[in-house]
């Protein structure tokens, strides 16, 4: 990770290596009260890859760092961030054929898990993840798409945390969520 200034210049540099792993993907950063944070992948010991979160201060230290073995999936992801008064991962959990979604809360501050959510649909989905949001009632609503081997199309899927919206079948997965100014999720 690189921090510049505004004219270029370099702030600091760090690099995250872990002690059994050379191999860490980003997936997503996010930048909030001068900390950054990020989410991707690091391959474990077993030559699986489990959730990093890693959260670098305004002084280009690592505050804290998570790393997230999922729900008992082989390969586990990060792949978006959001943040409230605490930071919210959504994950890709992978096995063989079957993929899920898992949303995981921590304390900004100490990088401490508060809860996580798993979700699996019923009847031989998989779930893949696209973005996660914060609406403006404070929801997590987690974009994504859902397939079936027995299909050629792909639903979408918009989870508000505690509810699911099945919105329409769709031949494409999204590649981004914008949330409009309006009173409503979507």
């Amino acid at each position: 990770i690189a921090r510049l200034d505004l004219n270029g210049e370099l702030v600091y540099d760090d690099v995250y290596s872990s002690e059994y792993s050379r191999n860490a993907f980003c997936n997503d950063m996010l930048v909030y009260n001068e900390n950054i944070y990020i989410t991707g992948s690091l391959v474990s010991e077993t030559s699986n890859t489990d959730v990093l979160t890693i959260n670098w201060n305004s002084d280009g230290g690592v505050s804290w760092l998570s790393i997230f073995d999922g729900s008992g999936k082989i390969d586990d992801a990060g792949v978006s961030l959001a943040v409230t008064n605490e930071l919210f991962v959504v994950a890709s959990n992978c096995q063989a054929d079957d993929s899920n979604i898992e949303c995981i809360a921590y304390d900004i501050d100490e990088g401490l898990q508060m809860w996580n959510i798993f979700y699996e649909a019923e009847g031989g989905f998989n779930e893949f993840v696209t973005e996660l949001t914060i609406n403006f009632n404070g929801d997590i609503v987690i974009l994504g798409h859902s397939t079936h081997a027995e299909s050629e199309f792909s639903n979408i899927l918009l989870l508000n945390i505690g509810q699911e919206f099945e919105l329409a079948d769709y031949f494409h997965e999204i590649d981004s969520l914008m949330v409009h100014n309006i009173p409503n999720d979507f």
